[in-house]
């Protein structure tokens, strides 16, 4: 099982930077982390409304790519 927590630090450091220097100053990976880390935190906070009504949805293209990167089609597919 994932341990979430472990994750925390990551989190923090990718997403501090993602907000004071922007998504493309992010290396690869780390975008990756931050579009999918956001994702479910939007669709657990009210479902593909909320996506699509916050930030995140700013970055729809690229969450839906980080899926398909991840070998997660069916979920690119129901984004």
């Amino acid at each position: 099982m994932l341990d979430v927590a472990k994750l925390q630090p990551i989190a923090k450091r990718v997403i501090d930077q993602a907000f004071s220097s922007g998504l493309a100053s992010l290396a690869e990976h780390d975008r990756v982390f931050f579009v999918l880390w956001s994702y479910p935190a939007m669709v657990d906070n009210g479902g593909f409304p909320a996506f699509f009504y916050n930030s995140p949805a700013d970055y729809y293209l690229e969450t839906v790519g980080a899926f398909r990167q991840l070998g997660l089609a069916d979920h690119a597919e129901l984004l």
